[in-house]
């Protein structure tokens, strides 16, 4: 996928759901505040791949993970006291907690989005901390440079972008806002198609 279609679909999104407004309750605020969050790390992870810094992109791939997947949890399943918790400093439940939970809710329960998250977990502790295949992807024989293979670099993207259209539909969800939940799947399905 050419990185001006994917920074096409930051701008798309950042465009609709811009100056979205709401009443100011923390049920609202605290997963909406996750899910801008984990927008922010797609549109930065999309910045970085432009810039050539495909180490840091790679890195910014888990955190995008978890805001998005902390955003849904504390929305669709978080009681008053967990988020009460959670605004006072202390963590929710584990990934695979949320995870657990988030699939027993409306629109989750197919199981797609544990068979995404199975599919990248192995790569996402090794990108962000530094472990072998971010070590062994600069060991350029006699040199030691950036940079990743093309494969690596539309893997990124397309996990990236994935998640980015899924926050975007639990904004919507969150706004009650089907039209333009209905807008951003096509324009995010026209994307696909030409990227196919």
């Amino acid at each position: 996928m050419k990185i001006e279609l994917a920074e096409n679909w930051v701008k798309s999104y950042e465009s609709l759901l811009n100056g979205l407004e709401l009443e100011p309750e923390h049920k609202k605020v605290v997963p909406l505040a996750l899910l801008q969050l984990a927008l922010e790390h797609n549109a930065a992870i999309i910045k970085l791949i432009s810039l050539g810094y495909h180490g840091s992109a790679l890195a910014l791939l888990r955190p995008q993970r978890d805001a998005f997947l902390r955003g849904i949890w504390m929305y669709r399943c978080a009681s008053e006291d967990q988020l009460l918790k959670f605004m006072k400093g202390k963590e929710p439940p584990g990934i695979k907690v949320q995870l657990a939970q988030v699939e027993q809710t409306e629109g989750y329960r197919h199981g797609h989005l544990s068979q995404r998250m199975s599919e990248i977990k192995e790569f996402l502790h090794d990108f962000t901390h530094g472990g072998l295949y971010q070590s062994a992807s600069r060991d350029k024989g006699h040199r030691i440079a950036g940079g990743h293979s093309e494969e690596q670099i539309q893997w990124l993207v397309k996990q990236s972008l994935m998640l980015s259209f899924l926050t975007t539909l639990e904004v919507c969800h969150i706004f009650n806002d089907a039209p333009r939940a209905h807008e951003l799947t096509s324009i995010f399905n026209k994307l696909m198609e030409v990227h196919s």
